[in-house]
């Protein structure tokens, strides 16, 4: 067997596997819950560019997807990008995202966070990188005078530490990731018992000065090259959360959201088209096979599908 059939069967088997799970009942759970990392420059899937690509070493990025959430909440999410490669060696990101929310006979709109982070390429296999989330909301939002839930807010309001290692070996690639809160702005006044039982507010997890553990995550993806200008990426994400969250009741008492901790599972599908040596679109859509009992964050996705135009230069 040659290695390019190799590499079909390979891709196939994967594929199989990854609509297998894709069509079986406990995907109509919902837990898509990544509180960025999965999303940045140095933890997505990487396709390999062609000489004349790879001479550009400056590239703009703008993305924006479209997501349902828990309580019948729809999610609107856009980004913009800079993404700089210093040299064979090092690449670096700056991201802005924002995000836009409505449902219940409520929305809301604002910027979210700012990513900053670094990648280094220890050599064709290995790679590193480093990174912080800043926030741009203390997830302290109100409407009418009523604090509204994580479901509503634009930020986690976390200053995040985030860090990982890639490694590649022929077209599968290998990810593994730590998203740790340094320092928390949250001001979230929301607590499900300030509701009637027969709202849907109440059936909302209370998140008064809610505290986010941290997350670690692991992706396996396998890249197809499909044609000179397509690529077809299917991924399996894990992401474990490491402790049950806390929110603050009345009583200034600091109270544990049992079922918080655990495992994320989501599966991706990722489509590259390369329109010319500068410019390339990105279609990524996901969605939950296993999730955890408690999300409070606000986080949750039954489903998730994006597109992304980059410019290169």
């Amino acid at each position: 067997m040659n290695l390019l059939n190799l590499r079909k069967k390979s891709f196939y088997s994967f594929l199989f596997f990854f609509f297998t799970i894709l069509h079986t009942d406990i995907v109509h759970g919902q837990g898509c819950s990544d509180a960025g990392l999965c999303t940045i420059d140095g933890f997505k899937p990487s396709v390999k560019s062609n000489d004349q690509a790879r001479s550009y070493k400056n590239a703009v990025r703008f993305g924006i997807g479209f997501g349902k959430a828990d309580f019948d909440i729809n999610v609107l999410n856009s980004y913009i990008s800079y993404v700089r490669n210093v040299n064979d060696k090092w690449g670096i990101e700056a991201k802005l995202t924002g995000i836009s929310q409505s449902g219940n006979d409520l929305s809301n709109a604002g910027l979210s966070d700012i990513f900053l982070n670094a990648t280094y390429r220890a050599n064709k296999k290995i790679r590193f990188f480093i990174g912080t989330k800043l926030p741009l909301s203390n997830a302290g939002k109100s409407k009418d005078g009523i604090a509204l839930p994580m479901d509503y807010q634009s930020s986690l309001g976390t200053v995040d530490l985030m860090a990982g290692v890639g490694y590649d070996i022929r077209d599968f690639q290998f990810m593994l990731g730590l998203q740790q809160p340094l320092m928390s702005e949250n001001s979230n006044k929301f607590l499900s018992s300030a509701f009637p039982s027969n709202s849907i507010f109440s059936q909302f997890p209370s998140t008064r000065n809610f505290v986010r553990k941290s997350d670690v995550l692991l992706r396996a993806s396998y890249v197809w090259k499909v044609s000179g200008s397509w690529n077809i990426t299917p991924a399996v994400l894990g992401i474990y959360h490491l402790a049950d969250d806390e929110f603050t009741n009345t009583l200034a008492q600091k109270i544990r959201l049992e079922g918080s901790q655990g495992l994320t599972c989501n599966l991706n599908l990722y489509a590259d088209y390369m329109l010319n040596a500068k410019s390339k679109f990105q279609l990524q859509v996901a969605a939950p096979v296993v999730v955890r009992d408690t999300r409070p964050d606000g986080l949750t996705r039954k489903w998730v599908a994006g597109l992304e135009y980059q410019l290169s230069f």
